[in-house]
């Protein structure tokens, strides 16, 4: 499992700045955290990172836009930085989010798995939940593969808010999925697109 691909994510809202104030809007205490995810690097250039998680984190609400300019962080490790999208799916709750690659940093590709795993087979989820997350947290959970209903397939994975976005993995350490939902009627049921979208 590539730990060293995690990506912790933090929507944040910075105030819009009007140029004849005098207010300083360059203030980190300006700044305002209104959300957070999981990630992973799947792959990255000579100059940029390429960064998948889960849509809905990436989308901005209306609440959110009287909030100020809404931008997302990406720490990796020691190191943090902005991060725009590059695309996304609504259907499949997925979003390539782009950052620039600092000097000496190395990222292995992200190898994406052929096909799903069997039902009842072992899956490892690579997480920073709400309340545990940090940009040094990586938690590693278990659980088993439980079958797909169209192009959503379902997981025996503990998930809650800050948990969206974070890697699935098989056995074999090959990204099957990204996990986009966790059922609230079901204790570890998750959620997650089939690894063909």
């Amino acid at each position: 499992y590539k730990l060293e691909n995690f990506v912790f994510l933090i929507k944040e809202s910075h105030p819009i700045c009007i140029p004849d104030e005098e207010t300083s809007c360059v203030n980190d205490m300006a700044i305002m955290p209104v959300a957070s995810a999981s990630g992973v690097i799947i792959s990255s250039s000579s100059s940029h990172i390429f960064i998948l998680t889960a849509n809905h984190f990436c989308e901005t609400s209306d609440i959110e836009k009287i909030m100020g300019e809404i931008k997302i962080r990406a720490f990796i490790g020691e190191s943090r930085r902005l991060v725009d999208t590059v695309t996304y799916s609504k259907e499949a709750d997925l979003c390539l989010l782009q950052g620039l690659k600092f000097k000496d940093e190395k990222f292995e590709v992200t190898k994406i798995a052929s096909e799903m795993p069997l039902i009842g087979e072992k899956v490892i989820n690579v997480a920073a939940p709400d309340g545990m997350a940090s940009p040094n947290t990586r938690l590693m959970f278990d659980g088993n593969f439980a079958g797909c209903e169209e192009i959503q397939c379902i997981y025996s994975i503990p998930a809650t808010f800050g948990s969206s976005g974070s890697a699935i993995y098989n056995e074999e350490g090959e990204l099957v999925s990204i996990l986009v939902a966790a059922s609230t009627n079901f204790e570890n049921v998750s959620m997650g697109p089939h690894v063909s979208l």
